[in-house]
């Protein structure tokens, strides 16, 4: 619904656009509504519509809305190489180190 309104004319978001007059709302709650019926009736549309956004957003999770479990993922793993890379950074924030007592 973002994009559509990006697309239009509308300069700005709000419930009946200026000058499309389009009710924005009311467009979101079809397109709400449309999100969880395919989700609870696994519409293969929907269900592709959350695992694109999922693998977008999520890319580290194994689990989507859509229920596909992606395999190969080892989150266990994943925090072991964040909290290594953590413990080698070198960098030294000095002065502007975040709770260092100064405002």
């Amino acid at each position: 619904m973002l994009a559509q309104w990006g697309l239009s004319r509308d300069d700005f978001l709000q419930e009946r656009g200026l000058n499309t007059g389009i009710e924005w709302h009311a467009e979101f709650e079809s397109y709400l509504k449309y999100l969880l019926q395919g989700l609870q009736q696994h519409k293969a549309s929907v269900l592709n519509i959350f695992r694109t956004w999922d693998n977008k957003f999520f890319p580290n999770t194994n689990t989507s809305l859509a229920g596909q479990c992606r395999e190969g993922l080892n989150n266990e793993q994943s925090t072991r190489d964040a909290l290594d890379a953590l413990n080698t950074d070198k960098e030294d924030l000095g002065d502007n180190a975040i709770g260092d007592g100064e405002a």
